[in-house]
């Protein structure tokens, strides 16, 4: 994969509005980065299943059948 990084200064325009550069970004619950690295993804993916495994420790650890 070849990743470029355009260093240029000049902003880019929509509707009148500047748009603000941002190092990374949040879409469909997905986190793209400016260069291109996947870290912060993979670390908002393993928190959220973290959280959830916590949750559902009480019934993993439960010995009583229903």
């Amino acid at each position: 994969m070849t990743i470029s990084v355009w260093s240029g200064r000049s902003d880019i325009q929509a509707a009148g509005s500047v748009i603000e550069k941002v190092d990374d970004v949040c879409y469909l619950g997905n986190y793209l980065s400016s260069n291109g690295s996947c870290k912060k993804d993979v670390k908002v993916r393993i928190g959220k299943a973290t959280a959830v495994f916590s949750k559902m420790r009480k019934i993993w650890k439960t010995t009583t059948l229903a």
